[in-house]
């Protein structure tokens, strides 16, 4: 049996109109969704907080997308609120200390995301959270790093690595399925420019695959969260991860 049925997915063909019977049931499998995974989240020490611009957990917007709205559903888990206004006052952006000034655009985040075509589970780093990107180019001036970048990516298997944008895979993505060898691996990062190009690492799966069914997607997007997390805890700016200087001498 699937979680999200064939009308489910039609439905985000077109922008959702949220006053409708069949919206609001939408809405409500995606929050419940949201409360039985973000209800282990803790267990398995995953320190990611729900996107702070809704009080409802849940948006239309993603952050694979550089418009406003776009026909899907999200839930987005980032930053604590208070380490989002240090982030964004480093960032220059002083009017982060009003919270609902926050914008998790900025930031890195593990994205859940249901679109006409696919349920998705993803890293996304978009160019507006620069600071982050920085401190990844940073980090991988040190072999050491690099090579922690490569066992890292192992534990991710069958996801989808690229720098695009947009709700849908590129066909430049490469499929970590096997992990390209490092030196591959290196010359890909060199490409990768912070401030211009989206950083992904996710799952895209079909309403009719057995990972997402309504027996199995919480067991798989759980597991797909904890390994991105490796990855976001490598990548994400901190005082404790901190590489941006290294970005200054190595533009």
């Amino acid at each position: 049996m699937t979680y999200f049925t064939e009308s489910d997915y039609q439905l985000l063909q077109n922008e959702i109109d949220i006053n409708t019977p069949q919206a609001h049931a939408l809405r409500e499998q995606m929050l419940n969704l949201h409360r039985q995974i973000y209800g282990r989240m803790t267990e398995y020490r995953i320190n990611l907080f729900p996107n702070p611009e809704t009080s409802h957990n849940l948006t239309q917007a993603t952050l694979a997308s550089p418009y406003p709205k776009s026909n899907t559903l999200s839930l987005i888990y980032m930053r604590s609120r208070a380490q989002a206004v240090a982030v964004e006052n480093l960032m220059g952006r002083d009017g982060a200390g009003v919270i609902e000034e926050i914008r998790a655009q900025h930031h890195p985040a593990i994205e859940v995301r249901l679109s006409a075509d696919y349920l998705t589970v993803e890293l996304i780093i978009a160019p507006t959270a620069w600071y982050d990107q920085q401190n990844l180019i940073g980090k991988l001036t040190f072999k050491q790093h690099r090579d922690h970048l490569h066992k890292l990516l192992e534990k991710v298997p069958k996801a989808c690595l690229g720098f695009w944008s947009g709700i849908t895979p590129s066909d430049a993505h490469i499929n970590l399925t096997r992990v390209p060898p490092k030196p591959l691996l290196y010359d890909f990062f060199d490409t990768f420019s912070a401030g211009r190009d989206w950083l992904r690492i996710g799952y895209w799966y079909q309403p009719d695959q057995e990972e997402v069914s309504a027996h199995n997607i919480n067991h798989t997007l759980l597991n797909h969260i904890q390994s991105l997390y490796g990855l976001y805890n490598f990548i994400t700016w901190t005082s404790d991860n901190n590489f941006r200087s290294f970005y200054a001498t190595n533009p």
